[in-house]
């Protein structure tokens, strides 16, 4: 299995990528992956300014926005599965951090849910796999929270907004300058970017 990585940094969008088995001709199927992020939510404290995906990979870059610093996140997975007349989703481990204002946090594929998402559509022997990706729960200084319920909703809400576009965009050129791909692979940005605790 070829293993591609691909960075999205619009949101909102839907990505194919295509991880094809060696021998497609002998049978076997063609297995592809699309993932879009969730719309921006204006009132969420973070937003995503980038992720990572490959077939078996899903790390979501955040920034926060706001003047507070941000403890904890949860990131929620929704999976597009037209096998299952019900929305499946699929919300991942609490991240606990402390972001200060205008940093940014790396929730890696532990903490992402997306293992779960895996193993759904391994065991539906599902190989059009259709991901959607975005924040559910935000916890600040001072115990202030925002939540989506997103097994509630199954679907994650929010609309266009160009100026919050532009301004994640900004903070990520700043803090990385054109090397977008740099907080997901790069061990010397730890200074701009938190990881999640256990």
């Amino acid at each position: 299995m070829k293993h591609v990585a691909v960075i999205v940094s619009l949101l909102w969008i839907a990505l194919p990528v295509v991880a094809q088995k060696a021998d497609t001709a002998a049978g076997k199927r063609e297995e592809s992956l699309s993932l879009r992020t969730g719309p921006l939510q204006p009132e969420f404290p973070l937003q995503i300014a980038g992720v990572v995906f490959s077939d078996t990979e899903l790390q979501v870059l955040l920034v926060n926005l706001t003047s507070r610093q941000v403890e904890q996140v949860t990131v929620g997975i929704m999976l597009e599965d037209k096998t299952s007349p019900e929305p499946v989703t699929r919300i991942g481990k609490v991240c606990n951090s402390s972001v200060p204002p205008g940093r940014f946090l790396l929730v890696k594929t532990a903490n992402t849910g997306f293992d779960g998402a895996d193993a759904y559509f391994r065991g539906k022997g599902i190989t059009q796999k259709a991901v959607a990706v975005g924040i559910t729960h935000v916890r600040l200084a001072g115990g202030i929270e925002w939540n989506l319920p997103l097994e509630a909703k199954g679907r994650f809400e929010g609309e266009g907004d160009k100026d919050l576009e532009r301004k994640i965009e900004a903070l990520r050129r700043k803090a990385f300058g054109r090397h977008s791909m740099a907080p997901f692979f790069d061990p010397s940005r730890e200074d701009k970017v938190g990881i999640c605790r256990e």
